[in-house]
């Protein structure tokens, strides 16, 4: 068996297993937190947060509560203007971490992520996450200078399995993804 097998077989991030056609298998790791900092999680965005929607819930577990908000094809300006990101402010219990995850392929629409923050509040902290297959390290850059660089997570340097589309990860994508996220927020 070569090593491209093992690959193909199963890929593990920050003590998050995926086998092919077995599922997720989250692991201990030794010195680990045993309470994770963040009590409420929320990922909102396009495509891209329902795909880590199924991932970061099983890491999340019980000691985190845990919202996935996705809407396909969805654009920043889309939350602001059709009142979904109010929505999801409205439905935040308590102090929360708001991930968005959203394509950069049409640029990154700053004005829109600040109304965002802004329509969030100052109760929840937001942090961005910059797609895996993001070809535009420049839009990155310059978001990392308008925004505070801690809030925003560089997903762009990942080496992930991508779909035959090059743009969304797959299956063993979106859980190394959210191994790595789950690594950077706890």
């Amino acid at each position: 068996m070569s090593a491209m097998d093992d690959a193909r077989r199963a890929w593990i991030y920050s003590g998050l297993a995926l086998a092919e056609n077995v599922g997720l298998v989250a692991r201990p790791v030794e010195g680990a937190k045993k309470t994770p900092l963040v009590r409420e999680l929320a990922v909102f965005g396009d495509e891209l947060a329902r795909g880590l929607g199924v991932p970061l819930r099983q890491l999340a577990g019980r000691r985190t509560v845990f919202g996935c908000y996705g809407r396909p094809e969805s654009r920043l300006v889309d939350w602001v203007k059709k009142g979904w990101i109010a929505e999801l402010a409205r439905s935040l219990k308590q102090p929360t971490l708001v991930l968005g995850a959203f394509q950069w392929d049409v640029g990154v629409d700053v004005r829109a992520m600040g109304e965002i923050e802004a329509l969030l509040g100052p109760d929840n902290e937001v942090a961005w996450l910059v797609p895996p297959a993001v070809s535009l390290g420049v839009v990155a850059n310059v978001a990392e200078l308008v925004f505070d660089p801690c809030r925003l997570f560089r997903s762009d340097e990942l080496d992930l399995p991508l779909a035959p589309d090059g743009r969304h990860p797959t299956t063993v994508g979106y859980a190394g993804w959210a191994g790595a996220i789950w690594a950077w927020i706890v």
